[in-house]
């Protein structure tokens, strides 16, 4: 991009501000063609944006040990009101057993364990993605639902069946991620409704 002059160079920018969300001559460098035709830009913005306001709002709530159970309440009762499987999308262990025992129980798509005698009442939490733990000390909760829903993003993965009206509730309404069509849940079978032919 250096070898462009500056005025075409913020000609092309806003040429392409519509088209694949780049704002500025920096956003050039995180851009692969192949990445195009995937991700949307704006949502790919408003996933990092995210992650960042929550990041930093969960730093100074960690500095002043406001540890308010609010969103896994929330989290927990939109499992419960869809019928959602919850360990699809977090696991409770009272204290962390060993490795072997704990990735026996653990489930293939991505997945929070919460450590505590219940999800409210949680000390940490650890992510799991494919019966691997990624990351075994996370303090806050919004960092570690932050983390989940990015993992699904980051590695492209589909939502499992038993957990996808949850995690699509996150994406459309917490998250604001509504894309024009499809969802990253798996494609159900059409049901075929057998109706009384008369011959």
């Amino acid at each position: 991009m250096e070898e462009l002059g500056q005025d075409l160079l913020i000609v092309v920018v806003e040429h392409l501000k519509n088209e694949i969300g780049v704002n500025s001559p920096e956003d050039f460098k995180y851009i692969q063609e192949s990445d195009l035709p995937m991700l949307k830009p704006i949502q790919r913005r408003r996933l990092l944006d995210i992650l960042k306001k929550e990041t930093s709002d969960c730093k100074t709530a960690d500095t002043t040990k406001n540890r308010t159970p609010e969103l896994p309440a929330i989290i927990s009762s939109v499992i419960t009101h869809f019928k959602d499987n919850e360990a699809s999308v977090f696991q409770v262990v009272e204290t962390p057993r060993s490795d072997y025992d704990l990735k026996r129980q653990l489930v293939n798509t991505p997945c929070l364990i919460a450590v505590g005698t219940s999800l409210l009442m949680a000390d940490r939490f650890m992510l799991s993605i494919d019966g691997v733990i990624i990351n075994n000390n996370i303090t806050n909760f919004r960092v570690a639902l932050v983390m989940l829903f990015s993992s699904y993003y980051i590695f492209n993965i589909q939502y499992p069946s038993d957990a996808e009206a949850t995690l699509e509730f996150i994406q459309r309404c917490m998250v604001g991620i509504n894309p024009d069509r499809g969802h990253k849940a798996e494609k159900k079978k059409n049901r075929t409704h057998h109706t009384n032919e008369l011959y």
